[in-house]
């Protein structure tokens, strides 16, 4: 169970750190007024745009690292631990109809 928290706490920084630099260096140019190139703007609005497609498939990757590491989970959601209620109804007087939870 340890190392099942210890990998969605790496995934985390695997996945969401290169665009959290990325756009780090992007403000950080934007504070210091330095001048970029049109091609070095696009180039990093190119790799931004890419982190943040790699840091979505985080929300792919951490419910499979789950179910790999912890296989007592998928067996679980196969387990059926519900009960089904029937409901019966109960004549009372003056002809009113209520429902009885019969278990």
């Amino acid at each position: 169970n340890i190392t099942l928290t210890i990998t969605i706490i790496i995934s985390y920084g695997v996945f969401h750190l290169p665009h959290a630099s990325t756009s780090f260096v992007r403000h950080f140019l934007a504070i210091c007024s330095s001048t970029l190139s049109y091609r070095d703007r696009w180039l990093l609005d190119v790799i931004q745009s890419l982190f943040l497609l790699i840091s979505y498939f985080s929300h792919l990757f951490r419910p499979l690292v789950c179910l790999v590491l912890d296989p007592d989970i998928l067996a679980s959601l196969y387990r059926s631990s519900y009960k089904v209620i029937d409901y019966k109804e109960v004549k009372c007087g003056r002809m009113k109809k209520q429902r009885e939870i019969v278990p």
